[in-house]
């Protein structure tokens, strides 16, 4: 499973923050390495994945019980890049697209959904 955008969140959980906010929290957690935060702003598709491949993981190896958060390697290596500008690039209804530019031109589309009052991001499977 690719997870370097998770490389980008913190979280809260706030329900006023937008997609941008968001986003911008991600980034802030994955600088600090802190999965856990991470793992609160990923959305029920990402979540799910993150638990199965857990289960997975804690099934096959059998020495240690292993927590979604733990398959999230944020802080493991540095950014790819720094992050300079954010803003939505779409929305409509529940989903919304954040693009990530960096101060040399580098660009990241995050993906994101609302559950209930919050957004939250999906990574790429």
């Amino acid at each position: 499973m690719k997870l370097g955008l998770a490389f980008l969140l913190l979280g809260c959980g706030n329900p006023s923050r937008s997609p941008v906010d968001v986003v911008r929290l991600l980034a802030e957690a994955a600088r600090e390495g802190d999965s856990e935060r991470i793992f609160r702003l990923l959305g029920p598709e990402t979540r799910a994945r993150l638990t199965e491949d857990a289960h997975l993981a804690t099934v096959q190896a059998g020495q240690r019980t292993l927590k979604p958060s733990d398959l999230l390697a944020a802080g493991w290596t540095p950014p790819r890049y720094e992050s300079e500008s954010f803003r939505v690039a779409q929305q409509t209804g529940d989903r919304a697209v954040v693009l990530v530019t960096g101060r040399h031109g580098e660009q990241d589309r995050i993906e994101l959904v609302r559950e209930g009052d919050r957004w939250l991001v999906e990574l790429p499977k």
